[in-house]
């Protein structure tokens, strides 16, 4: 039963199984042609009549085997004639209806294969009556085919190419191949077949790779147009723009604004790295992760410079990831607010310093070390305060004038400078008074802190002329640990007033012994 069911498909596929390969193939072929609008449902309407009637052929191979299985599945020739019509009738409607892809939608285009189908169904069958010497199924492939391969002549086309062109003549040959099969020219085995539908997928393939290659071509050539439209559109802005690769930090853009902000050449601009713009790198590591994390930056003030020239500047930015040319960027708008900022500093530094020695004043101290003494208390770590005060400074203005106590008190400012610590806070606190918060700073710390002040002004040279004028200093230090910073200006000026009454030029700890001295008295 095997080697007869066997035989029978052989001979089926001798005589149709060709055929059903190569519409197959070709279904394949346009179903993947890539292709935009409505001719991509063109082609996909071409692809589906290919497989419909691959279908129909493949049924010519199975179903006389069937016969092998099951004696009763006797199908006459009528009934495969009515198979084979159905199947082509449908494949042809779907073939006439991807002329209309142009003028109609979706569902009416499936309502229109609908309609082919019924109507070509009729005509087979009275075409049958009246002149059952003709084969209908070959005149309707060749027709449909025909018509097919006009409506691809007509095409636009794409780029410089005629690949449609190219195409539609592989449709006109497959037509003159139904039409050679039905003169009995030609028959459906044997190599011939084998040729004209590769033909046919061969061109379809090679329209498809040409096309492609067009596609990339404009896309390319679209693609730097809008480079240029963007580049100018950007040279031309109002306000400075800065673009920089997130991939390696490479500035890929500048405009003339930007260049003229940024005091760089707009041909040397690949010299730099973003980074190579900020002061502060970890600025420009959080500026990005912003960027990242919101998509939209605006008002990120930051302090960035000239990597030309150093030159220092205030910007403030807007910024924001975008993608550009398949790359991610950082777009960045520049805002100049250095005029800005240099009156905010020198209004900021007339209202918070002493104008003679440029330390900070009285209410500055107070807010900055409350500030500092709030973290040291959040960190658990120890802070301390010295007072001081300049020993005898009347009797320097009395003796050397005015402007001579101004130059003492300057050269005890620059003295408090020299020998503080980043962490410290120096103020003037009035008079001839000055005062310092020291952070992470014990008891002892604080000691050898006073003493390195005190000896520092005591050897200071300070001349009026050809006399030396000499300096000396009374400090108070407090270290209590009380978290109130009122209180530990009181105990340091108790603890000074203790330096003082015990003869000068000398640093006192305060201890709680010296506050029931200050209230008896």
């Amino acid at each position: 039963m095997f080697k007869e069911m066997s035989e029978i498909i052989v001979q089926g596929f001798n005589q149709y199984g060709l055929e059903s390969l190569g519409y197959l193939i070709m279904g394949l072929c346009f179903g993947m042609f890539f292709i935009r609008s409505t001719q991509k449902r063109r082609f996909h309407l071409i692809s589906t009549a290919c497989y419909i009637l691959a279908f129909g052929t493949l049924l010519m191979v199975i179903l006389p085997s069937l016969v092998v299985l099951n004696p009763n599945f006797l199908i006459s020739f009528k009934g495969y004639e009515i198979i084979q019509g159905i199947t082509v009738s449908l494949g042809c409607s779907f073939l006439g209806v991807s002329l209309l892809v142009s003028a109609l939608g979706m569902s009416a285009l499936l309502s229109c294969v609908f309609l082919f189908f019924v109507l070509q169904v009729i005509f087979i069958h009275v075409f049958k009556i009246y002149f059952p010497e003709y084969n209908l199924i070959y005149w309707s492939l060749a027709a449909c085919w025909v018509v097919v391969g006009f409506s691809f002549h007509l095409l636009k086309s794409v780029g410089k190419t005629s690949l449609f062109d190219r195409v539609g003549d592989a449709f006109f040959v497959l037509a003159l191949y139904y039409l050679a099969r039905e003169f009995d020219f030609i028959s459906g085995t044997g190599w011939f077949p084998i040729f004209i539908f590769g033909g046919v997928s061969l061109s379809v393939l090679m329209a498809q790779i040409k096309f492609m290659e067009v596609t990339c071509l404009d896309f390319e050539e679209n693609l730097e147009k809008e480079k240029q439209r963007r580049t100018q559109f950007w040279d031309i802005a109002p306000f400075p723009i800065l673009v920089s690769k997130l991939l390696d930090d490479s500035v890929i853009y500048i405009n003339p604004i930007a260049c003229s902000v940024l005091k760089v050449e707009k041909d040397g601009i690949s010299n730099f790295r973003l980074k190579d713009y900020f002061t502060e790198p970890q600025k420009r590591d959080e500026l990005i992760e912003m960027a990242r994390q919101k998509k939209i930056v605006d008002n990120f003030e930051v302090k960035m410079k000239s990597p030309k020239t150093g030159d220092i500047l205030w910007l403030d930015l807007s910024a924001r990831v975008v993608e550009l040319d398949g790359e991610l960027a950082l777009y960045m708008n520049l805002q100049n607010i250095t005029t800005q900022k240099q009156t905010e500093e020198k209004l900021f530094k007339e209202a918070s310093t002493d104008t003679l020695t440029g330390l900070y004043n009285r209410r500055q101290f107070e807010a900055m070390s409350q500030m500092a003494l709030s973290n040291c208390i959040r960190q658990k770590i120890p802070y301390s305060m010295i007072m001081l005060d300049i020993d005898h400074f009347k009797h320097v203005n009395d003796t050397f004038g005015h402007d001579m106590g101004d130059e003492v008190l300057k050269r005890v400012a620059d003295v408090l400078n020299k020998t503080h610590r980043d962490s410290d806070i120096i103020a003037r606190f009035g008079g001839e008074e000055f005062i310092v918060f020291l952070s992470n700073t014990d008891a002892q710390g604080a000691k050898i802190a006073a003493e390195r002040i005190r000896s520092s002004v005591e050897q200071a040279v300070i001349m009026a002329g050809q006399t030396r004028v000499p300096i000396t200093i009374s400090l108070g230090i407090t270290n209590t640990q009380n978290g109130d910073i009122s209180l530990m200006t009181k105990e340091a000026d108790i603890a000074l007033y203790h330096s003082k009454e015990n003869g000068r030029n000398q640093a006192t700890l305060f201890t709680e012994e010296m506050r029931e001295e200050g209230a008896n008295t």
